[in-house]
């Protein structure tokens, strides 16, 4: 299955949020000033994008497109959408034999946002998979994953990310803040905290 594309934070669709804001960082850093926010704000970005790569799950809400060369043969086989938690298909577009762009209708496929590791999309009762041109990338679909948004401030919007994962981005966060480089007095430190990986461990994205 190929990996999903999310769209730039600043793009149309993109993330409206980071997991943690600057004022979390700097209460778990005991940091009262504010000098160093420019660069505490791009660790926070780094933390939530190493985070996302390594436990294949999308923290933030956020729109991403997934591209197949063709549907499935078997109509009882689901297409899995990477990068959970799923909240919804925008749309599920493909190219006919004549390679004529359709949209195919939601009410002919039904989508599972219930599973904990991806969400997954199959035909509904008595419909089958549209007949595709099997082409690359003739099939797109557009879907929206991340953990809901529930307001509009950064606080709100981050509010129903695991605190398992915000404290292990609080600890790697840390770590990056204390040891700006690989080395110290030519000793070698590492690079990610312990803790960090047991916290995120069940929240990893688990291979089929």
């Amino acid at each position: 299955m190929p990996r999903s594309q999310k769209r730039n934070r600043n793009a149309v669709g993109g993330a409206t949020a980071e997991p943690l804001t600057t004022a979390e960082v700097k209460t778990h850093l005991r940091i009262d000033h504010a000098n160093d926010d420019d660069y505490i704000d791009t660790l926070i970005i780094a933390a939530t994008d190493y985070t996302e790569t390594v436990c294949s799950r999308s923290l933030i809400q956020g729109t991403f497109d997934l591209y197949l060369d063709a549907f499935p043969v078997d109509s009882c086989e689901s297409i899995w959408l990477p990068s959970p938690p799923l909240i919804s298909i925008t749309s599920i577009k493909y190219y006919d034999d004549l390679d004529v762009e359709q949209t195919w209708s939601a009410a002919e496929y039904e989508v599972d946002t219930d599973h904990p590791y991806k969400g997954h999309v199959y035909p509904a009762r008595t419909y089958t998979w549209p007949n595709a041109r099997n082409f690359h990338k003739s099939v797109h679909i557009e879907y929206i994953a991340g953990y809901d948004d529930s307001g509009a401030s950064p606080e709100d919007l981050a509010d129903n990310i695991p605190q398992e994962l915000k404290h292990a981005m609080l600890l790697l966060i840390g770590h990056w803040y204390e040891n700006r480089e690989d080395t110290a007095a030519g000793i070698k430190i590492d690079t990610i905290p312990t803790a960090y990986d047991a916290l995120i461990a069940n929240y990893k994205v688990r291979a089929f």
